[in-house]
Order: structure tokens, then C-alpha cells, then sequence
């Protein structure tokens, strides 16, 4: 396959998901085309995908690169890219509330569950408050379901 094939697949798909022919992908159409739920956390990762344009929308260069990165991403890349998506002040740690943000925003839900907020005390090995990306990837590792939706996600963008 030539690199102006898939160049061409590439665009082919785009047109497909762009429905109303504007040229780029609005929130509505990523969703509708790859059947994947709004969720604050899908939002979130499609606001990524659409850096240049302040992720309102994806034009196809966003769409080419990010939906190729986000696509081969392997189990680490996932967990390093949420565990940067959600250190918001760039700390280099999720703090409580970093962890729970994320946490609600994967799961679509208001708030966390007793036994979650007890695993994520747990989780903090250092106790420190915080996790740090060694921590975070533990906790992950063990909770196998828990980073779900990120890979949900992924599947259908594949």
C-alpha cells in the first residue's frame, strides 16, 4: 500500500464522518459515525483530536494525525496519555481531585462510590495525596476495567 492510498483512505473516511460536508467533524458526527456515547470523557479526548482547531471541530491534518495516534496507542500509551489528559496543573501527580475528575468524566457519572474513593486512597502507595505515574499505572494495572471506556473508546475508532 502507497502512502498516497492510504492518504486517500484517510480522506475517504473523513468525508464519510463529515455528514453535513463542511469540510470538518463536529462532535455530533465523531459520535454518530464511530457509535460511541457521549460522554464527558469522549468529549474530552475528541476536543484533543481537534488541537488546531480549539476542539470545537477536526479538520482532516487533526484527523489524520490524532485519530492515527490515538488508534495505535498501545495499553501504556493510553495510560500515559489519560494520566497526562488529567494532570491539569502538569505536576507530574493526579491529586484527589485530578483522580476523581477523571474517574467521573470516564464513568459519566456525578460522583464516586465509596468502595472507588477507597481504592483510590489505597492506590496512593506514597501517601503523599497524590498518584504518581508509577502509582497511577499500578492501580491501573490491578483494576484492569477501570481505563475501559479510554479503550472502548479506541476499539471503535479502529
Amino acid at each position: 500500500m502507497t502512502d498516497t492510498s492510504v492518504g486517500l483512505q484517510f480522506y475517504d473516511l473523513f468525508c464519510k464522518i463529515d455528514a453535513d460536508g463542511s469540510e470538518s467533524i463536529d462532535l455530533n458526527e465523531f459520535h454518530t459515525y464511530f457509535g460511541v456515547k457521549v460522554t464527558p470523557f469522549s468529549t474530552q479526548v475528541f476536543s484533543c483530536l481537534g488541537m488546531s482547531s480549539k476542539g470545537r471541530e477536526i479538520t482532516f491534518d487533526d484527523f489524520v494525525l490524532n485519530i492515527w495516534n490515538y488508534g495505535t496507542m498501545d495499553n501504556d500509551d493510553i495510560k500515559q496519555f489519560i494520566f497526562c489528559l488529567y494532570d491539569e496543573d502538569s505536576g507530574g501527580t493526579l491529586d484527589q481531585a485530578e483522580c476523581e475528575s477523571l474517574l467521573r468524566m470516564l464513568y459519566n457519572v456525578e460522583k464516586l462510590d465509596y468502595d472507588m474513593k477507597r481504592r483510590l486512597k489505597k492506590a496512593d502507595v506514597t501517601g503523599t495525596g497524590e498518584l504518581n505515574y508509577q502509582e497511577f499505572c499500578a492501580f491501573t494495572t490491578k483494576e484492569k476495567r477501570l481505563l475501559a471506556p479510554a479503550f472502548d473508546l479506541q476499539s471503535a475508532i479502529r
